[in-house]
């Protein structure tokens, strides 16, 4: 997220998420990036940067590749369902 957590330090939300995506300096070259495509600066960002990067969005506004639908809340908690767009998601351990 992008918010104004740290604004104090920083001085702005563009300088957060700048700090932010510092992270990605030492990523391998084949790694994977996961956004929040619902926030504003980093949907920019992802708009900017989805040809050169491996990076997979999600979201509940914004067209993504996962995305929450049908969200139901209540007393006892929430239900969605995820709709996935991508198939070949995979994770190491």
């Amino acid at each position: 997220m992008c918010g104004t957590a740290h604004i104090g330090f920083l001085g702005s939300r563009e300088n957060i998420l700048k700090a932010k995506l510092e992270i990605l300096e030492g990523m391998e070259e084949d790694g994977k990036i996961i956004v929040n495509n619902d926030n504003d600066m980093l949907h920019k960002w992802y708009l900017e940067n989805k040809q050169t990067k491996n990076i997979i969005t999600y979201g509940i506004e914004n067209q993504s590749d996962i995305m929450a639908k049908n969200i139901v809340a209540d007393d006892k908690g929430s239900k969605f369902e995820i709709e996935i767009k991508r198939k070949n998601i995979s994770s190491y351990s």
